[in-house]
């Protein structure tokens, strides 16, 4: 019987050794260039729903701190919300400041599903300096999204896309949907200067 019984809970602590070892944590970056390709892995797309979710079983949350909610990032809207988590995904150091990208969730309008991306910018004793969103992803009769690319001298560009599959009339009103999308692109310029924040060149 207890030969039964050791044999069972060895068997046990395999499975559960097993079941824990098949889920790979992503890895925070810690090094420049970093990309909007490069963000790809840490989150999904539902082509169904035209909504984006976070691939958050990879990766480590984390919650927003009641200040870093009542700062709003540059790039940030007025109608946009967010979520009370977040999940860093970049973590750097210039030499002169700490550079660290997150990704959330949240909502445009307080409807529709977004998903952001963020860089933060802190002096050597942590205290946060700046904060740039550089990548917003939701859709509803417009598609929007960022392509945008950090380099290792601290430039980002920002690729802003827009995909309008709908006519609308002057009360807002969709009258059909297009043969052919408009998209429309319009490009940013930012650069981290020496004092630590996210500067706009163009």
């Amino acid at each position: 019987m207890k030969k039964n019984i050791f044999l069972f809970l060895f068997s046990m602590l395999i499975v559960i050794g097993c079941s824990s070892g098949s889920i790979k944590k992503y890895h925070v970056q810690q090094t420049l260039p970093f990309t909007s390709d490069g963000l790809k892995k840490f989150y999904s797309y539902d082509e169904n729903m035209g909504t984006y979710k976070i691939n958050a079983q990879f990766l480590e949350k984390k919650e927003f701190t009641k200040l870093e909610k009542n700062i709003k990032p540059k790039n940030f809207h007025d109608y946009y919300s967010t979520s009370q988590n977040y999940y860093p995904v970049l973590d750097v150091s210039n030499g002169l400041q700490r550079i660290t990208g997150i990704i959330y969730e949240g909502w445009v309008e307080s409807e529709y599903p977004c998903l952001f991306f963020q860089l933060n910018s802190y002096d050597h004793a942590g205290n946060r300096i700046d904060a740039l969103l550089i990548d917003n992803r939701f859709t509803f009769e417009v598609t929007y999204w960022n392509d945008f690319a950090i380099d290792k001298d601290g430039n980002i560009f920002i690729q802003e896309f827009s995909k309008n599959e709908v006519l609308i009339d002057d009360r807002g009103n969709i009258i059909k949907h297009t043969t052919v999308p408009k998209i429309e692109s319009h490009l940013l310029k930012f650069k981290i200067n020496k004092n630590g924040n996210f500067e706009l060149i163009h």
